[in-house]
């Protein structure tokens, strides 16, 4: 019976990584898509490899587009795609993804790629994971200001609203939505909270 140690020395010398690229700008691109800086990366990468785009029979990616989408902007027909979402990781991932693609003769040549202008905000919502951390800073500033007895309740559930946030994808999508609409609403009574009105004691004339 094969050993993992086995399997794993079988995949030695099968395939190598022969391009890579970037687009064909770096930095703030706020008029490039997503879209274009993929393709520009894949056709730069495959240059660099000595190939044509049309040698590409198997495309990896992850992201807001998926491996049809690439293929058809290209205008060719991969033999494989693969689209495994896991997080950041995803496209070290679909290396070994490719290796083994490439191994059992399921693609010739594969393109592992992936396009995002983060500091140019294109293609993005507002509320992309990097700016939630800040987000949470800046309410935590305010609970931490007006903090009392009255609205200490209201504090509590506010810094706790991120805990509800779960999942990847649609999943984490769905569930940020939620826990912004409940920030949002405990946010307002927190700001509208007022103190209990002291009692008034009446003194009994002697």
């Amino acid at each position: 019976m094969a050993t993992v140690s086995d399997r794993q020395r079988e995949l030695r010398n099968v395939a190598c990584i022969v391009g890579v690229d970037e687009s064909d700008q770096i930095g703030t691109l706020p008029n490039t898509s997503q879209l274009s800086l993929h393709l520009e990366a894949i056709s730069n990468a495959v240059r660099d490899a000595g190939l044509k785009v049309r040698d590409v029979d198997g495309i990896f990616t992850a992201g807001q587009h998926s491996p049809a989408t690439i293929g058809e902007a290209l205008g060719i027909t991969p033999r494989y795609v693969d689209g495994t979402t896991v997080g950041g990781c995803s496209f070290i991932i679909m290396v070994g993804h490719a290796l083994v693609a490439l191994h059992h003769g399921l693609c010739d040549v594969a393109v592992v790629c992936h396009g995002e202008s983060g500091r140019s905000g294109v293609g993005v919502t507002p509320r992309r994971d990097t700016a939630l951390p800040g987000q949470y800073e800046t309410l935590v500033d305010e609970i931490l200001a007006a903090l009392a007895p009255h609205n200490h309740e209201l504090a509590v559930q506010l810094a706790q609203v991120p805990e509800h946030i779960r999942g990847f994808g649609h999943v984490k999508e769905r569930h940020l939505k939620d826990a912004k609409a409940r920030e949002a609403t405990l946010l307002a009574a927190f700001r509208g909270a007022r103190p209990a009105a002291p009692r008034e004691l009446a003194k009994a004339a002697a």
